[in-house]
């Protein structure tokens, strides 16, 4: 799995040491983590987790978290969990709360994303135009661009600004936005 951080290949050392219990306990760390992970209350606590359960929820979120970033699905879970030891009973029934549970995990990044953030561009859409002349011009032929971006934020309605831009304009803009592209590409996760 390439370059994976110490922090989880411990977690995967962890998880792997809870090898006698079965697959059914597996989705239930899973979902405790996925708890953890969306800042929910646990469900279905019968009793404490014991010592080695609590090193093992917390290895869970961390591969969570990791799975997550890397935009991963239950199969490449999957096979993750069973490439470090853990048995594949256990690895799929891990793999299938994750699964479950994915688009409620993915609210939850998006919503406290945008409490960090606010508003989130949701939506582009683009025209481009030509004027052919005007009340002032007989013959203008310049060229301009219209560009929608519809926002939105959790909890919100989703909201649309509008702007026309010339090409002088439309190159300042593109230029920006590579430069903020090359910048966030610059940033460790």
């Amino acid at each position: 799995f390439g370059a994976m951080s110490s922090s989880i290949c411990r977690a995967m050392e962890d998880i792997a040491e809870e090898k006698l219990s079965g697959g059914a306990h597996h989705e239930k760390l899973m979902h405790r983590a996925i708890d953890i992970v969306c800042v929910r209350p646990a469900r279905n606590l019968d009793a404490a987790p014991r010592a080695g359960e609590v090193v093992a929820m917390e290895a869970y979120e961390r591969i969570v978290r990791k799975a997550l970033a890397d935009g991963e699905n239950n199969t490449q879970l999957k096979d993750r969990l069973t490439a470090a030891g853990i048995a594949v009973e256990q690895a799929t029934a891990a793999a299938a709360a994750y699964q479950s549970r994915l688009p409620e995990m993915q609210a939850c990044m998006m919503e406290a994303t945008s409490q960090i953030s606010g508003p989130y561009l949701a939506d582009v859409d683009w025209k481009v135009n030509l004027s052919l002349a005007s009340s002032t011009a007989s013959s203008l032929r310049k060229p301009w661009v219209q560009l929608a971006l519809y926002l939105e934020e959790t909890g919100a309605a989703r909201k649309e600004v509008v702007m026309e831009l010339d090409k002088t304009q439309l190159d300042m803009m593109i230029e920006a936005v590579s430069n903020l592209r090359q910048a966030t590409a610059r940033v460790p996760l």
